[in-house]
């Protein structure tokens, strides 16, 4: 029928055959976008195998019934391959929630995985680089984990099945030997590859390297600025004495104000000296800034612009670490 020099020939079978595909596509759900209006749970459903992972999102009462509104599949790096299966099930959940990050960010999510993956970060005391930056990912989202019963869970697996794949049979017989064969016996990963995945991740947190026979505090660069750089107290309009003026506006600041008349009911601010200080996401605390007028400018506008000024041209991301810090 479709061979060249053949005339073209249409049967009853090949009109049956239409009216079957034409019922299947009917009947089978499509893809949905989500809908903000709807309150209906957003579910983000993950998994992870041995050499990738999969994934899908949807809108609806339970994860079992919700309607989907996309997919997702990616293989494993070849450091990936050497993680850990909790640290494998997180990098389910950060793939899908980084593809459709600009669908879940700002509602409330419901991740459902088969594994308690993010349970072991909350035990462990110390945290690597790369961890670090995985936990600050999923800080921005309004999520909930679920990890349903082995049964329920088993439909998902056809997201990582290999023959759902476009593989040749060749290929699926060697992945389903990888699967089976000890992890001694795989194809080893070479030193440089493992180290330059380490490196990506440690890029996110790690600070730079200083020496302090460098680093001076007339001439202040962008290393000393992200780790010990010269305080800004000492440099916002000529070291006066602006800590005064902050704790004095405090009563007048509408937000400030506030908490600063009851304490007890902002936990999350502390009063040290007759200054307020903010605890954030990370445990680190911060000096918070009211409304206030130093020499004719706003004091929060000296404070960026001293620091701008301090470590140079390097962009909104380190002027905001060097004024954290």
């Amino acid at each position: 029928m479709v061979q060249n020099g053949h005339a073209f020939e249409w049967r009853a079978m090949h009109t049956q055959c239409f009216k079957m595909i034409k019922a299947m596509a009917c009947k089978m759900p499509i893809l949905k976008p989500i809908d903000p209006r709807n309150p209906d749970m957003i579910w983000v459903i993950c998994d992870a195998s041995t050499y990738g992972v999969g994934a899908m999102y949807g809108q609806g009462l339970t994860w079992l019934t919700c309607r989907p509104a996309g997919f997702m599949s990616k293989k494993f790096s070849n450091a990936q391959h050497n993680y850990r299966t909790f640290e494998q099930e997180t990098i389910a959940i950060l793939e899908a929630l980084s593809k459709w990050s600009d669908k879940l960010i700002g509602h409330k999510i419901s991740v459902v995985t088969d594994h308690k993956s993010l349970e072991f970060f909350e035990t462990q005391k110390n945290l690597s680089p790369c961890q670090t930056c995985w936990i600050e990912f999923l800080s921005k989202y309004d999520m909930k984990v679920h990890d349903p019963a082995g049964t329920e869970y088993a439909n998902i697996d056809i997201l990582l099945d290999p023959e759902g794949e476009d593989l040749s049979p060749a290929q699926i017989t060697e992945i389903r030997a990888m699967q089976l064969c000890p992890q001694e016996l795989r194809e080893q990963v070479p030193p440089r590859d493992t180290e330059a995945a380490d490196l990506d991740c440690r890029a996110c947190t790690s600070p730079l390297p200083t020496s302090a026979s460098q680093a001076t505090v007339n001439d202040p660069h962008v290393v000393t600025a992200l780790t010990d750089g010269p305080p800004l107290c000492e440099r916002v309009e000529g070291n006066s004495d602006w800590t005064s003026l902050i704790k004095d506006r405090y009563t007048n600041d509408l937000f400030f104000g506030k908490v600063l008349s009851n304490m007890d009911s902002h936990p999350s601010f502390t009063l040290q000296d007759g200054l307020i200080w903010s605890k954030t996401r990370t445990g680190s605390e911060v000096l918070c800034i009211p409304e206030a007028v130093l020499n004719g400018r706003s004091i929060r506008e000296i404070i960026l612009d001293t620091a701008h000024t301090t470590i140079g041209h390097f962009g909104m991301q380190k002027t905001s670490e060097y004024v954290h810090q």
